[in-house]
């Protein structure tokens, strides 16, 4: 406790303490939600979402999503070679939510690839109506020259 005490904002991961230790640290932290101005979920979103509606509704002002990009190449542990059909289904589930989720003046911007950026744009536009689209941004991946070959 005195570790904690002299360095007041380190990150603590609870999940490497058991249930009583986490509650006491908890405890003493006081009110957190009025003692931060973030909130952090570690959660599979739709469970997230789901728990943070209640809340929160009407009251985010930015939501940000970053999708599989559905390429089935990445190396991360979650599912990434959805068939289409099953990608718009979870991406369907989740929408909605954040849009709930999102105050009058809010905004929402999403990350994606060319492997599903036309059905993504179409379940946005469903989801939020095509005049709530402001601006598509494209970049390109900038590739660094090998280190073997000759400059």
């Amino acid at each position: 406790m005195a570790f904690l005490k002299a360095h007041p904002t380190l990150v603590v991961d609870t999940r490497h303490f058991d249930a009583d230790s986490t509650a006491r640290l908890l405890e003493a932290m006081g009110d957190v939600d009025e003692q931060t101005d973030g909130l952090l979920v570690h959660s599979e979103n739709f469970q997230a979402l789901n728990l943070l509606e209640a809340r929160y509704a009407k009251a985010v002002a930015c939501c940000f999503v970053d999708p599989p990009y559905n390429t089935g190449s990445d190396v991360f542990v979650y599912r990434d070679s959805y068939q289409h059909s099953s990608w718009l289904s979870m991406m369907d589930s989740r929408l909605p939510i954040s849009r709930r989720l999102l105050r009058p003046d809010g905004g929402f911007a999403a990350t994606i690839d060319d492997n599903e950026q036309t059905r993504l744009r179409f379940l946005l536009d469903t989801v939020f109506g095509p005049e709530s689209f402001v601006a598509q941004v494209a970049w390109e991946k900038r590739y660094t020259r090998s280190k073997t070959s000759p400059e």
